[in-house]
């Protein structure tokens, strides 16, 4: 089957096998290794919720975030660049994918406040005329500039797979 086009990799069926039916309904588990923020406090083999026929044969590329086996070891989760993507599905999977959906609302949110309040500086630098208090604000401005630059930063460094997403 023909995909997206947005992760490298080859879309393939489930030709399900000895006790294995397909779409690929149920709990399984998702081998992680901590390489991706997402996956932070949930623990590598955590239990996530599957309804499937496809799968991306994109194991061991760079693309690959976690991989599950159903007959076959297939990439679970892929991230390129800003885009997260998996085959399971988190609404549905308990504590651990509400875990997940909260780390990834924790990081677009984070990155959100901060870029707001930058915005909200600049605004009121293009209206603000007392020289004392436009010095106050620029400062302001200046510090919450370094807050996001060292929060992106960290990330880039704390997780190498970010630094792609960074750029």
């Amino acid at each position: 089957a023909q995909g997206l086009g947005l992760f490298p990799g080859t879309v393939r069926r489930f030709t399900g096998g000895e006790g294995l039916k397909v779409p690929h309904m149920g709990w399984n588990n998702v081998w992680h290794r901590g390489r991706h923020p997402v996956f932070s406090g949930i623990p590598d083999g955590a239990s996530f919720y599957f309804v499937h026929s496809y799968y991306i044969d994109a194991t061991g590329s760079e693309v690959e975030i976690a991989d599950t086996d159903y007959g076959v070891t297939f990439a679970s989760g892929v991230a390129a660049g800003s885009l997260v993507a998996f085959q399971f599905h988190p609404e549905k999977s308990s504590a651990a994918g509400l875990r997940l959906l909260s780390n990834f609302a924790g990081i677009c949110a984070s990155l959100i406040e901060e870029a707001e309040a930058i915005g909200w500086y600049e605004q009121r630098l293009d209206v603000e005329r007392d020289p004392d208090a436009r010095a106050i604000m620029e400062n302001a401005q200046g510090e919450e500039f370094k807050h996001f630059a060292m929060n992106l930063e960290f990330l880039g460094r704390r997780k190498p797979e970010w630094a792609a997403v960074l750029k």
